[in-house]
């Protein structure tokens, strides 16, 4: 994991590396077919874009999904747009699709690097608390020899309001029934499956179904569910 600099250190450090990569995180869709970020999709696009402001990377690329089915919506469309809006230039975008869960992704990303000749040395991965054992541990059962760090640290760096914020989700009951117990038995399931092979198996069997379940802390809900209307 990287050492940060923080907005509050005084230095500019010059791009270190080639690329910027954020897994995404899933979205919403209301009963009239609004569609919003999740709380950790946000999360990670505006540490994303802190760090490419910071000249840390030129490039961000984004491993998004389709999450519903039989509808087109990729939430790697809306991070983007979330990433425009921020004020990152298209040119400064690489939008990757088809993934359909964290194992895929990573996967993905790594065929990424190899397609835009980016070396896995010159690659960061910045990614939610919700992950901070499992995405490390996949890392490096697929060889996958990038730095990475915590989306949450970097906000917590760049606006200090965040990281008492934060710390008030990591203290909710919900957030440790819902993301990191789930999060545990995963990681530990990577001791016996290194590849996943068996965890993207019933991701892909059970998502479509039942959508991703994660506290969603911008509503107030315990819990966000994208196939079963909120």
């Amino acid at each position: 994991m990287i050492d940060f600099i923080g907005s509050n250190s005084g230095l500019e450090p010059p791009p270190i590396f080639e690329a910027i990569i954020i897994p995404s995180y899933g979205m919403s869709k209301s009963e009239d077919n609004e569609y919003r970020l999740s709380f950790f999709s946000e999360v990670v696009s505006i540490a994303a874009f802190e760090m490419w402001k910071g000249h840390w990377a030129p490039k961000v690329i984004i491993e998004g999904a389709k999450i519903f089915p039989n509808d087109p919506k990729n939430d790697g469309n809306l991070i983007k747009s979330f990433l425009l809006e921020l004020g990152m230039p298209e040119e400064a975008i690489i939008q990757r699709r088809n993934t359909s869960n964290t194992y895929n992704q990573l996967l993905d990303a790594k065929m990424a690097l190899e397609e835009l000749r980016i070396p896995q040395e010159r690659a960061l991965f910045i990614y939610s608390d919700l992950h901070k054992y499992r995405i490390p541990q996949l890392l490096k059962n697929y060889n996958i020899n990038s730095e990475y760090i915590v989306a949450e640290d970097i906000l917590s760096e760049y606006y200090p309001p965040f990281a008492s914020f934060w710390d008030e989700i990591k203290k909710d009951p919900s957030y440790k029934e819902k993301a990191e117990d789930i999060e545990n038995k995963l990681t530990k399931a990577l001791r016996v499956d290194s590849q996943g092979k068996l965890a993207r198996l019933a991701s892909w069997l059970i998502f479509p179904f039942t959508g991703a379940e994660v506290p969603d802390v911008v509503e107030g809900k315990t819990v966000r569910n994208f196939a079963v209307k909120s």
